[in-house]
């Protein structure tokens, strides 16, 4: 609202009546003038001396002492407000944004009006650069401003520290109990960790529990052929009479467990029932023994585990050396995939049908304690639990084994049924 609107003798105007708590903000300070005032209106006709003497006459002749011709005088324009002075105030040369305008947006009544608006005294207390006084007739016109405001019982000013907004928002945010900075660490500094592969206790080297795919040069990562799967999803048949069987049977975790196998590889535990298993399995079907151990180490095993009247009914003893791995990875600890494909070309192994058939996937089986050694042929995998080397536990997954064999030697194609109706040791108790 322009305060020069309305004569200060006529305040408040009665069409324009103020609400109560009205907090009304001062004008915008003039500039500096850079140019001498332009005054809008009529100039100067309370100060122009009056002419004495005649009119002009009609015929255009001038009497002595005739005021100039009009054409001399400035031209007649609208009068200001009624009430006010005959000269208004300078027009504004530029327009100039308010340096205080973000301060009395956020604290309008901290800048209330004091006599004469108070801003020169805040400014002062605040280090702003002062104000140019107001003209009197705008102080007149605020002060009366201010006893209306005040007549509404506004509330007194706050005091203190937030009396002064500009210094109170300089002052720094309110962080509760959080520290402005971090505690120095205390205690020695730790160590460095040094690079290198993951490792297991101090002096043991690289961890052995963890398992590396094999190279590329060595066979890479099998998977089963869509051939294979196909037949094995066909609906499983049974035999008229007892089919020979071709099974083959992992070691350690299986048949076996060894404590140390870096530092004593030969010593071992073996699970309960192995021997009338081993006794049964040899003499009833096709076996052999397979192992990702070193050569040495699966035939000192082997020799201890069979009994040796029948030894020499063994197909087979593989050990590390079969898998056909490169240099590197026969000495890492790389993971070992048992293709039933390579035992299937082998000339000797082939040759042991006794019906002088082939072996393929409709009579193999092989017997080991990882599915992710199966991964090319997983529907002929009979897949136990691991064997962690307690003697004293009482279970009978052999002998479930057992009668398992004995089923699918009733089979007329092994991985088909087993794909339907996979090997499920049974606990004792379930």
């Amino acid at each position: 609202m322009d305060p020069t609107a309305f004569h200060p003798g006529a305040f408040p105007p009665p069409h324009f009546p103020l609400p109560p708590g009205l907090n009304l903000l001062p004008p915008p300070p003039p500039p500096p003038l850079t140019a001498p005032p332009q005054e809008y209106g009529v100039v100067g006709y309370a100060q122009q001396p009056k002419y004495k003497g005649k009119k002009r006459k009609k015929n255009g002749q001038n009497a002595p002492n005739a005021p100039p011709p009009k054409s001399n005088l400035p031209s007649k324009k609208k009068k200001g407000p009624k009430g006010l002075p005959g000269t208004l105030p300078p027009r504004p040369v530029a327009q100039r944004q308010n340096p205080y305008s973000s301060l009395l947006e956020k604290y309008p009544s901290d800048l209330m009006l004091d006599g004469q608006l108070g801003f020169n005294n805040t400014a002062q207390q605040t280090g702003l650069p002062q104000l140019p006084q107001l003209p009197p007739h705008e102080q007149q016109f605020l002060g009366q401003l201010q006893a209306l405001i005040q007549s509404h019982h506004h509330p007194p000013l706050p005091t203190g520290p937030s009396a002064h907004p500009v210094a109170a928002t300089a002052q720094a945010p309110d962080r509760g109990n959080r520290p402005t900075h971090r505690a120095p660490p205390t205690g020695p500094k730790p160590k460095p960790r040094r690079g290198g592969p993951p490792s297991g206790p101090r002096g043991s080297g690289p961890d052995r529990s963890v398992k590396l795919p094999p190279s590329r040069a060595s066979g890479g990562v099998p998977d089963a052929t869509h051939a294979y799967l196909a037949t094995s999803s066909l609906r499983p048949f049974p035999s008229p009479t007892p089919r020979p069987l071709l099974v083959i049977i992992d070691l350690n975790g299986t048949l076996i467990h060894r404590p140390s196998r870096r530092t004593n590889p030969t010593n071992f535990h073996a699970r309960p029932h192995t021997a009338p298993f081993l006794n049964y399995v040899i003499t009833t079907f096709t076996t052999m023994i397979w192992s990702s151990a070193k050569p040495e180490n699966v035939r000192s095993v082997t020799d201890r585990l069979v009994d040796p009247s029948i030894r020499a009914s063994l197909l087979a003893v593989w050990g590390r050396d079969t898998f056909g791995l490169t240099e590197k990875d026969y000495n890492d600890r790389v993971q070992c995939y048992k293709r039933l494909t390579k035992v299937w070309e082998n000339g000797v192994v082939g040759a042991s049908h006794p019906m002088g058939e082939v072996w393929d996937q409709t009579n193999t089986v092989l017997i080991d304690d990882s599915f992710e050694k199966a991964r090319s042929e997983p529907h002929n995998l009979i897949e136990i639990p691991e064997f962690s080397g307690n003697e004293g536990a009482e279970e009978d997954i052999l002998p479930q084994v057992h009668t398992y064999l004995n089923t699918l030697s009733m089979q007329g194609d092994v991985s088909r049924y087993m794909r339907q109706n996979p090997f499920r040791a049974q606990r004792r108790g379930e």
